[in-house]
C-alpha cells in the first residue's frame, strides 16, 4: 500500500477551494491501494498532520481539533518531521 500525502489549506485566497478539493480527493481515493496522509496548512502558514474526520476539512473546522504540528520543509530538506521523528519519507 502506497502512502499519499494530501496537502490542503495554505496562505492563499484559494484556501476554501483547497479544503474542498482535498476532501474530494480523500473521499474518492482507492483505500485498498493508497493510505492517505492529510496535512493541513493554516492561513497563518502552520502545518499540521490531520487525524480527524474528513468532513471537518471542507467545513473549515479541521483546525478546531488538536493536531500534531509539523515543521514544513525548508532549504533542501525533503521530508517533514514532528518532534524529531520522521513522519514520512522524502516526498520528492
Amino acid at each position: 500500500m502506497k502512502k499519499i500525502l494530501v496537502l490542503f489549506g495554505g496562505c492563499s485566497p484559494e484556501y476554501v477551494v483547497s479544503l474542498q478539493s482535498a476532501y474530494s480527493v480523500l473521499r474518492h481515493m482507492d483505500r485498498e491501494r493508497y493510505r492517505p496522509i492529510p496535512v493541513g496548512i493554516t492561513q497563518a502558514g502552520d502545518w499540521f498532520l490531520y487525524t480527524g474526520k474528513w468532513e471537518a476539512i471542507p467545513a473549515g473546522t479541521w483546525q478546531e481539533r488538536p493536531c500534531p504540528p509539523l515543521s514544513p520543509p525548508t532549504g533542501g530538506i525533503t521530508g517533514c518531521w514532528s518532534g524529531g521523528a520522521a513522519v514520512w519519507k522524502s516526498y520528492r
